[in-house]
């Protein structure tokens, strides 16, 4: 093709060759680079795959990954995911209770695909499919199917706050006792004004705070609820359950 283009245009053929060189170092240069990062991501997948393989059923960490390709990242969703375990459950029983509501549907459906996109997100691919045969179910209004899986997803939810104990550290630290409930009014009053100036990443770390402290399980419940609320960067809600708290706490010694 060269030798045809010669016969073409002389100086047009030398100035396509010049450039055939660049080519060359250009795509070796970067055919490299692609080969390390490779091998970065797959050491990182290894590290990955070291803290969790042992103690851990169900999660497709190459799954994760693709949506978390950052070891902190990875941590914080597990451990959001983690935190909404028994709140998420919840909700979704009340709602399961009274499926029948045309309105309690929608919150079924609306619930059972927050419950599914986490799933997925931290590579929990079953529990995200029965989700998501769930989710059509109540948008297609299929009561039945409903009914009859919605007690066995829950029960498979609920038991990843045993499978995921000790991975990232979940439910190994001891919890603290509260000697001053005042400290944790002013830790819940700080995580409105977070929200409502939309600083996330102070909310988050004192949801972090507070999640290390034993709560009565009244409010524990809404702990747990304020800390969904903040994932969801619902500052309405995370407005109402501070208000809450803080009356709750005020009638603590």
């Amino acid at each position: 093709s060269f030798a045809i283009l010669l016969t073409v245009n002389v100086k047009l053929a030398f100035v396509m060759f010049a450039f055939i060189p660049v080519m060359v170092i250009f795509a070796f240069y970067y055919n490299g680079k692609m080969k390390r990062a490779f091998v970065r991501n797959r050491e990182k997948i290894a590290d990955i795959n070291s803290q969790i393989e042992d103690s851990l059923a169900g999660i497709r960490v190459n799954y994760a990954w693709m949506h978390l390709p950052e070891m902190d990242l990875l941590q914080y969703t597990v451990k959001e995911f983690y935190s909404q375990i028994d709140s998420g459950a919840d909700s979704l029983m009340e709602k399961y209770e009274h499926i029948h509501d045309p309105d309690c549907l929608e919150e079924y459906r609306i619930q059972v695909h927050a419950m599914k996109s986490l799933a997925a997100t931290v590579g929990i691919i079953p529990l995200s499919g029965v989700a998501r045969v769930l989710e059509y179910a109540a948008k297609d209004g299929k009561i039945d199917v409903i009914m009859s899986m919605t007690p066995v997803f829950l029960q498979e939810w609920r038991s990843y706050r045993q499978k995921l104990q000790g991975v990232f550290g979940l439910g190994t630290g001891e919890e603290k006792e509260i000697t001053d409930y005042s400290v944790m009014q002013a830790l819940v009053e700080m995580v409105r004004v977070s929200m409502r100036e939309m600083d996330i990443d102070q909310a988050d770390g004192l949801m972090e705070q507070l999640r290390t402290y034993k709560f009565p399980e009244d409010i524990r419940e809404n702990i747990q609820k304020l800390g969904e609320a903040v994932t969801n960067l619902d500052i309405e809600e995370s407005d109402r359950l501070g208000i809450l708290l803080t009356a709750q706490m005020a009638d603590r010694p």
